[in-house]
Parts: C-alpha cells; structure tokens; sequence
C-alpha cells in the first residue's frame, strides 16, 4: 500500500511539471489571449525615451502588422518617421525625404519591439521564423524565471525570460553580430498595467552589462482606436 501511495505521488509530480508548451500557453495567456493578439488593430502611445543623457518625448501611432508613424521632439525639432508597407520616409520641416532599406528593416524591427509591449515575444515564434527549445530555469533580475533560447531568422540570439510565479515576461538577453563584433544587450521589462485586455509593461530599460544604455516609459496609451489615415500620408508633412 504504502509503494502504491508513493508511485500515485510520483505520477502526480510528472504530470504536474511544467512544459515548453504548458509555460508558453500560461505567458501567452496572461499577456492577453491570442484572441486579442489576432484582434489587434492600432496603438497609440506617448512615450518618454531617456538615453545619452537626454530625455526625448515621442508619439507612435501603429496599424499592425506593417503600418507605423512615430513623432519625435529633438532639440524644438519635430522628427516624423512613416512606416509603409512597401516604403518608409522621414519627414522634417514639411520636407519628406524616403528612406533606405536598411533604415526601413531598422523601423521594422522596432515596429515588431513595440508590438511586443501588447503581444508576447513568443506568441508565433515559428511563424516568424523563429526556433526554441525546451526551457532551463535562472534568475533573472532576482526573479526565478523560465529562460528560453530564441534563435531569430537573422541567426541572431535571444534568451526569453518568463516569470516562474506571474508567467509575465520579464525581458530577454540578446546577441547580435555588428561589423564583425557579438554585441549584448539585455532588455528589461516592468510596471505591468492592463489595458484593454493586454497586459503592457510601462517601464522598458536596456542594459549593457550594468550599464543603463536607455529606458522607455509609457506615459498614456490607446488600443483599438481610429486612426486618421492621413497620419501615414507621405505628404501628411510633420503637423
């Protein structure tokens, strides 16, 4: 009796251990849903960006999957960035100038960043082309966290951390090649609010090492609002 009790306890265990796939759902699910994910049609965000000693207000106003135009205030200067999905341009002092196409894969990779503030970054990961594998356990930041090993279509390295107790998403460590250099950066993710049923860390920071490269704080935000088309018009000029 007292073996059957124990192998009952031991197959308890096993059932109850967690999986790539047990962990990925429990993230996805408590960033927001898929349903709201697939749902998603505009954001609307006021930021403030801090970087290089300077402090930079920024609107960004987005159409996923491919549509994005962001605001930024440098030096009494307005600087206007559309995202189309056949173009992208600059737009300064009524004056729009397009853009190259490494500057627009630049734009696009942000645009997939800031649509991971609503959407887990592991939500259709193969999709993107991504692969992952099973998880390992670490703490990350002093939280115990799932990590997980991305590797991205551009062959570069992501490790995912996913908060063992919330399942939230508490940032990723991040290796890309640049002019023949690894370069690692480690992004981190906090202050989560919910907003029409996502759950959104307002608080970004970027670090290299110990350092503080940048931070990115949500000041107001919008889903699922009308957008006036004429923002993404290439003669919408920078008003």
């Amino acid at each position: 009796m007292k073996r059957f009790l124990v192998l009952l306890l031991l197959i308890g265990l096993v059932s109850c251990r967690e999986n790539s796939d047990s962990v990925l759902q429990k993230n996805i699910e408590m960033r927001g849903g898929t349903k709201n994910f697939e749902n998603l049609r505009s954001v609307y965000m006021i930021l403030t960006i801090r970087a290089m000693g300077m402090e930079l207000p920024v609107k960004m106003y987005i159409v996923p999957p491919r549509t994005m135009r962001t605001e930024i205030a440098v030096g009494g200067q307005k600087v206007v960035t559309i995202l189309l999905p056949d173009t992208a341009l600059a737009i300064l002092d009524g004056n729009s100038t397009p853009l190259p196409e490494q500057s627009k894969d630049e734009l696009r990779r942000n645009l997939e960043s800031q649509l991971n503030y609503f959407r887990s970054e592991l939500w259709e990961y193969q999709k993107k082309g991504g692969k992952i594998g099973d998880f390992t356990t670490e703490k990350f930041r002093g939280k115990d966290a799932f990590k997980f090993r991305l590797e991205n279509p551009d062959k570069s390295v992501s490790y995912l951390f996913v908060d063992k107790t919330t399942y939230l998403n508490l940032g990723s460590r991040n290796e890309r090649m640049m002019q023949g250099r690894k370069i690692e950066t480690e992004i981190v993710y906090s202050d989560y609010h919910k907003v029409g049923g996502f759950m959104v860390p307002f608080l970004t920071e970027v670090y290299h090492g110990k350092e503080l490269l940048a931070s990115s704080r949500i000041d107001s935000v919008a889903v699922n609002i009308a957008l006036p088309p004429e923002l993404f018009s290439p003669t919408a000029g920078n008003n």
